[in-house]
């Protein structure tokens, strides 16, 4: 596939290095936190919670800039240096220039996603039955990527210092920005006309944008709320969409894609927190002997990416090159029922804990393979379903809108993860894993029954007229 396709190749690289620097960032954020800068669990959590949450809630302007001022390309290189320039400072002077730093990520990331997935759509024509298996091969980059990161970002950090790991980050950027650069040729050119007045608003726009970002990092609570507030707006400008549709396919489409959305919001209010609740879960709740040999905490989340490599290329063997079409919603309502059974591994894997109360490292694996599968039937879908429902003039906007999604659920799931705190994880391992236990129970039973009602709109979306 990645031989047969230049696109897709082309793709599969430049994310696969992309997403390597956004890998150091979900292993070690809230343990360079709280224990290189000593600050508060709470805290670091919120903190988390407003870096990611904006780092995938602002490709919705992203998606503008790329539709109607900029074209993709150049949206995604004015990303790629935000991005550089975050992992150097934070690398080079720390807490100083923490808010700045992290502000400057949040944006690259959020200016790269929905270019890229743009410039991939714009390489196959509508309606393609294969648009889905397209997607997931290209998304094995990211679990590729993400495999590689983690995997050595908690070895760096714990032999070297957070530092080390930070401009690792950064030179990551830069390979992915020069092959960009170099090869951008095979993405068909844009048919825009960039216009003096289009760079000037455009500079307008990353100027706020970075003015805007740089506030609400320093107040997290205050970002969760813009970010509900957007939500609904959101919804309200979707609905309205599907009222001006052409005819009742369009309309469906729309609905449709806007349902996924919340699919999206879902999965990611729950996956979110192996970021930040299951990382200090492995810290201090997790029996991390292996052969006498210390895992790293910063490294357990490399299993959630094995597993994405993994059912990525299962999915995409076994399942797409059998269909004849996408069976999204087959593929959506799967997705949130194994993601239920990832969020019921942990209360199971806490009833069966043995000496010390400390989880078998075994139960972690289990937890992140039915998380990375839930991943690879979610999101790159998602993604590929914008090629199929939404018009072509509004692909960048809607691209955003489902990064969006995750933004939003990462949002949530920065209210979720202070369920789970307790005075010291240290010396009372049995009250922390109560509240561990008890908060995942109620996430899985409501992903399995939420999984079960987008299925049933769906369903009606399909068979009404």
């Amino acid at each position: 596939m990645l031989i047969k396709n230049k696109p897709v190749t082309l793709t599969f690289f430049i994310t696969l290095f992309q997403t390597m620097s956004t890998g150091v960032m979900f292993s070690l954020t809230v343990l360079y936190l709280t224990l290189s800068l000593k600050v508060s669990e709470s805290e670091a959590y919120m903190l988390n919670t407003a870096l990611f949450s904006l780092f995938y809630c602002l490709p919705l302007i992203a998606g503008i800039v790329a539709d109607k001022l900029l074209d993709a390309k150049r949206t995604l290189i004015i990303g790629q240096l935000f991005s550089i320039f975050g992992f150097f400072a934070l690398a080079q002077f720390g807490e100083p220039l923490l808010v700045t730093s992290l502000s400057c990520i949040a944006i690259g990331g959020a200016f790269y996603l929905p270019s890229i997935w743009k410039l991939l759509h714009s390489c196959f024509p509508e309606h393609n039955t294969k648009r889905s298996y397209y997607f997931t091969v290209a998304y094995i980059s990211l679990a590729t990527g993400g495999m590689i990161a983690t995997f050595s970002s908690g070895f760096i950090a714990n032999y070297f210092s957070y530092q080390t790991a930070f401009y690792i980050g950064a030179i990551y950027n830069v390979i992915s920005l020069v092959l960009f650069i170099s090869f951008q040729h095979i993405y068909p050119a844009s048919r825009q006309i960039i216009s003096l007045s289009k760079y000037t608003y455009s500079l307008v726009v990353f100027v706020l944008t970075f003015v805007i970002v740089h506030y609400l990092m320093q107040r997290p609570h205050a970002t969760v709320t813009i970010i509900y507030i957007a939500g609904l707006l959101l919804i309200a400008y979707f609905l309205y969409l599907a009222s001006q549709a052409q005819n009742i396919q369009q309309r469906k489409g729309i609905l449709k894609f806007l349902v996924f959305c919340f699919i999206n919001v879902a999965y990611w209010s729950i996956a979110t927190l192996s970021q930040t609740n299951i990382t200090l879960f492995a810290q201090y709740n997790l029996n991390r002997q292996i052969f006498g040999f210390t895992y790293p905490a910063g490294s357990v989340i490399t299993f959630w990416y094995i597993s994405m490599f993994i059912c990525a290329i299962g999915v995409s063997y076994f399942w797409y090159r059998k269909l004849k079409h996408n069976a999204f919603d087959q593929k959506f309502l799967i997705g949130l029922i194994v993601t239920a059974i990832a969020g019921a591994a942990i209360p199971v894997s806490i009833y069966f804990s043995g000496l010390h109360n400390q989880v078998t490292f075994f139960w972690i694996i289990i937890f992140f393979f039915f998380l990375g599968l839930g991943e690879i039937l979610i999101h790159p879908n998602g993604s590929a379903s914008v090629g199929e429902y939404i018009q072509e003039k509004n692909r960048g906007f809607a691209l955003g809108s489902w990064e969006f999604a995750s933004g939003l659920g990462v949002a949530i799931s920065g209210q979720l993860s202070v369920l789970t705190v307790t005075d010291s994880k240290e010396t009372n391992l049995l009250l922390s894993n109560q509240a561990y236990s008890h908060v995942f129970l109620y996430i899985a039973i409501i992903c399995l029954a939420f999984g079960i009602i987008t299925f049933l709109i769906n369903r009606f979306l399909r068979t009404s007229h």
